[in-house]
């Protein structure tokens, strides 16, 4: 798998641990997750479909 597929199955695998059950939530989840992300995968993070304003933001 090319890296930016592993962040994306990671990031689907850690909000399967506890899913969020409204958008809002959602958004605070991910927000929360970033830090079990290394840094040279947050950089991909845009390309799964998260802003840079949302990456910034949480």
């Amino acid at each position: 798998m090319n890296p930016i597929e592993m962040a994306f199955s990671k990031l689907k695998a850690l909000l399967r641990q506890e899913p969020a059950r409204t958008v809002d939530g959602l958004v605070e989840r991910n927000g929360s997750l970033l830090d079990r992300f290394l840094p040279n995968e947050r950089q991909l993070l845009p390309c799964l479909g998260l802003s840079k304003v949302m990456v910034k933001v949480l």
